[in-house]
């Protein structure tokens, strides 16, 4: 598999839990802890899908999408969010995001959504 996946989020713990997972999956996974760092690798790598947490310090989530879809198809990203509130998954949805996971999630799912997600990009 030669997937590359980039993750940010704010949460240590949750970043590590989803690199470590992804990898053993057998997918290459890079992470970052802001969305400063995130968008510097989106621009100097190419990924080919982004797994993003709505709220994060230095940007609020639809901002970081408005940069990030200048340089990817945000039909490339995934969202993991705490705030699961019907009005957040309507937004996202219509921004043309991938997936959408409710924090805490189940690690099976997170996998089955890369998987859907990586199967449409490349279909």
């Amino acid at each position: 598999m030669n997937n590359r996946i980039l993750v940010v989020d704010d949460q240590a713990g949750i970043r590590m839990l989803i690199k470590e997972v992804l990898e053993e999956e057998g997918y290459p996974v890079e992470v970052a802890s802001t969305g400063e760092v995130f968008l510097d690798k989106v621009k100097s790598h190419n990924f080919d899908l982004f797994i993003v947490d709505l709220k994060i310090p230095d940007y609020e989530g639809y901002q970081l999408f408005k940069e990030l879809q200048t340089y990817v198809s945000l039909s490339k990203v995934i969202v993991i969010s705490g705030l699961g509130c019907p009005d957040t998954k309507k937004e996202i949805k219509s921004m043309g995001i991938a997936s959408y996971i409710e924090k805490p999630f189940d690690l099976q799912e997170l996998i089955k959504k890369v998987e859907k997600s990586l199967d449409q990009i490349t279909a």
